[in-house]
């Protein structure tokens, strides 16, 4: 479209009988104006790079407007309706927005690296409205709106260092990348808070309230708002916030996620019960000295390098797994520990006991716990029970219970219990020391024996419906009966000796009958 209509309803007539107005829009690099009182309501009107078009007529009105790409428009007309939504994005040259811009749904700034005014005029129009501005630099200043509107987001907008003192917002305040804001107007209540990369921001008074919190490097903030018992609806996320010294000392429920990770300066937290709907992840933080002592309801537990921490809560519950990892200072767990899925206890260093038998559903992992040598009578999982690298267990305890037993650089480690009950497979390898098994043992599945130099040799009335592997435990006796017995399942060490049958030792049964 090179030409001009003569007028406005001719123009309109134009971009409706061509198809003009669609979201493709009109990229035209010919079209240098428009005329005034050009009326398009009903359309979604977009130009995509018309490099030659320079200004908006008076009077314009449309559905929905999209400005796109190279169009060297500085502003609009004060006087411009639209019926929906404005998008700005792409546009080098565009500085500002006049007052009296009308339009009601949302408005988008967007990679528009002129751009340094918003007016209080486009703020507020309706309840409804959403301001969205997006990597615009030389914004330094959110102005006062005529009234409450729905959303704000400011994303990579580094410069913006205030926002109107009687901001009211029904939704959202999102921030993101921002240098220069040091804090948030008080009195805010809001459904949604997202402040991500807030670099100066330090306090957040008192009066803020919102159902939905979260925050992440945003590393000066020091605390929150004391009052706040409960996140309804939302969580809190502090990641490298490495100023925050206290959470709300009655917090004492936050409804989705919960996560703590590399809060250097944070030192408590509340000291009553915590439950949550979400995820509690509390993590790297090294000055932290105790923990609630109830975590209840979270869909999962992590807590791991908390060095000054020495002794978990009462109880603990994760319905979708629980993690133990890197507590250097706790030495015991006593607590009780339940989970519908996975439960891991790794890299504990100093751990030497845990004295309660966990509630795992499905699998349970205890690792890298070098001092660990107690470990408490009725030990069960639902899948796998998996103890590796610990190696001061010499002993396992009675009633173990698991569908699958796997023990392994356990150098320590020295047989079995006799009132072992596994649903399935056993594995033991690579522990040094082992030496023997229980006599009468019975394995549903397979036995894997592998590298165990100490095994010395296997019962003859041990009994294994799946396969036997004896890889790595070179120089055992075998009974004969066993070999037999077994045929092909079994997996032979490269060295070994047979034990005939007569060279066993006599049983009760073996007494001819007077």
């Amino acid at each position: 479209m090179t030409s001009i209509a003569p007028t406005p309803y001719d123009f309109a007539q134009q971009f409706r009988g061509k198809g003009y107005g669609t979201y493709d829009g009109i990229t035209d690099p010919e079209l240098r104006e428009l005329p005034d009182g050009l009326n398009l309501k009903g359309l979604t009107i977009a130009f995509a790079n018309c490099s030659s078009l320079t200004s908006f007529p008076k009077n314009f009105s449309a559905g929905y407007l999209r400005l796109i790409g190279n169009t060297p428009i500085r502003t609009l007309p004060s006087d411009i309706q639209i019926g929906g939504y404005v998008t700005l994005k792409k546009l080098s040259h565009f500085e500002y927005l006049p007052e009296g811009v009308i339009y009601k749904d949302a408005l988008t700034v967007d990679n528009c690296p002129s751009f340094y005014s918003l007016s209080s005029g486009v703020l507020g129009v309706t309840p409804d409205t959403y301001v969205q501005v997006i990597e615009c630099p030389r914004l330094k200043e959110v102005p006062p709106a005529d009234g409450p509107y729905r959303s704000l987001i400011l994303e990579d907008c580094i410069n913006v260092e205030k926002l109107p003192d009687d901001l009211s917002l029904s939704s959202t305040l999102s921030i993101t990348n921002n240098a220069r804001l040091e804090e948030l107007p008080a009195g805010l209540k809001l459904r949604q808070l997202e402040l991500r990369r807030c670099s100066a921001l330090k306090t957040l008074h008192p009066t803020i309230k919102a159902d939905k919190i979260s925050i992440s490097a945003c590393p000066n903030i020091e605390s929150l708002p004391p009052t706040w018992r409960r996140i309804q609806g939302g969580g809190l996320r502090f990641e490298n916030a490495h100023n925050l010294k206290s959470l709300p000392p009655n917090l004492s429920r936050v409804d989705e996620d919960l996560v703590l990770v590399n809060c250097t300066t944070l030192k408590s937290l509340p000291a009553k019960k915590l439950e949550a709907g979400g995820r509690l992840a509390i993590r790297d933080c090294q000055f932290i000295e105790n923990l609630p002592s109830y975590l209840k309801g979270f869909f999962s537990v992590e807590i791991s390098g908390l060095p000054q921490v020495s002794a978990l809560p009462d109880k603990i519950a994760g319905r979708n797994g629980v993690e133990i990892s890197s507590m250097r200072g706790l030495q015991t767990i006593c607590g009780e520990i339940s989970t519908q899925r996975d439960l891991s206890i790794r890299h504990c260093e100093n751990l030497a006991s845990i004295s309660l038998a966990p509630d795992v559903r499905q699998n349970l992992h205890i690792d890298n716990c070098r001092n660990l040598n107690v470990l408490p009578a009725g030990l069960a999982a639902g899948g796998v029970l998996a103890i590796r690298h610990c190696v001061s267990l010499s002993i396992l305890p009675p009633g173990i219970f698991a569908q699958n037993l796997v023990v392994s650089d356990c150098a320590s480690l020295k047989t079995l219990p006799t009132s072992l009950r596994v649903g399935n497979s056993i594995t033991v390898q690579r522990c040094d020391s082992f030496s023997h098994l229980p006599d009468g043992m019975y394995v549903k599945g397979d036995l894997f024996l592998n590298d165990c130099p100490a095994l010395e040799a296997l019962p003859s009335d041990l009994m294994v419906e799946g396969h036997i592997s004896l890889t790595g435990c070179d120089g055992i006796m075998i009974p004969a009966e066993l070999i037999e017995r077994m045929g092909d399942r079994i997996t032979l060490p490269q060295s070994y000796e047979v034990l005939p049958a007569q060279d066993r030792e006599p049983s009760p049964d073996d007494t001819p009958t007077p």
